[in-house]
């Protein structure tokens, strides 16, 4: 008796099982995840991501980026709305091929530079107006972003600081407040000509709103050297070198964006 009361256990185990395999193949976040822990697992040793290696993606993404921002630089439109439309389209075209490429890490060989390139061109033209308006605050905003970016590997690389779950998790809830924040501002300004006060306030709420900002950035940025700092323990595919690389370069330029507001304000 005991025995067909096991083997019913069993038997209803295996149905519920079945039935939440069933579900995740239908789910296709789930899906992508399973195929990609499975790409992990069959990664050899010697054609794994590596540190050094996205260390050296992260240097040619920073090269894409300047040199895009040079050329985009020299050729700045005598109107101001020309620009800013300019810049808007370029904003959303990396807005696009960076969600496109979380979505496809496996791209991102490709995706990581072309977003690169556009970011680098939006940013040369904000740097052409910024220069024509006060010289020295886009090589200001250049030396602040590089000295936090760089006290940010120092702090990390030593371990003075974890990253706790916690952390992380407030991290990403801050991230997302802020970017609802900005395209809740940008649907405003393109449909109503309003926006939102607390973002471009030069009173001491929008400085204390941009200092958040600024603060939010520099945790996006640990996280992201922390996740390239254990990469060579976890085994991935050799694209997430590109992949880390990206998502540092997109913390990185988000830092200098949000320090090229706050020296404005």
């Amino acid at each position: 008796m005991n025995e067909e009361k096991q083997e019913m256990v069993v038997t209803e185990e295996n149905t519920e099982n079945e039935k939440e395999k069933e579900k995740n193949r239908h789910n296709p976040a789930l899906r992508k995840a399973r195929e990609m822990a499975e790409e992990m697992e069959a990664v050899e040793e010697g054609a794994a991501a590596t540190t050094r290696g996205a260390y050296y993606k992260i240097i040619g993404l920073l090269v894409a980026v300047f040199a895009s921002a040079a050329i985009s630089f020299q050729f700045l439109s005598a109107v101001p709305s020309t620009v800013l439309k300019t810049v808007l389209g370029l904003a959303l075209a990396a807005f696009g091929v960076g969600i496109y490429t979380c979505r496809h890490p496996e791209k991102s060989s490709m995706l990581a530079p072309l977003y690169a390139v556009l970011e680098g061109a939006a940013l040369g033209q904000l740097a052409a107006l910024d220069w024509a308006a006060k010289s020295g605050m886009v090589i200001q905003a250049l030396l602040i972003t590089f000295i936090i970016a760089a006290l940010v590997i120092i702090v990390f690389s030593h371990e003075w600081f974890k990253v706790h779950p916690a952390f992380r998790s407030v991290v990403v809830l801050a991230t997302g407040a802020i970017a609802l924040l900005y395209l809740a501002d940008l649907v405003l300004i393109l449909g109503f000509g309003m926006n939102i006060t607390l973002i471009h306030d030069v009173g001491w709420k929008g400085i204390a709103f941009s200092l958040f900002a600024i603060f939010v950035a520099v945790c996006n940025l640990a996280l992201d050297y922390v996740e390239i700092r254990d990469l060579s323990k976890k085994n991935m595919p050799a694209y997430f070198e590109w992949f880390l690389a990206f998502g540092f370069m997109v913390s990185l330029i988000w830092l200098y964006l949000e320090i090229s507001r706050f020296l404005r304000k």
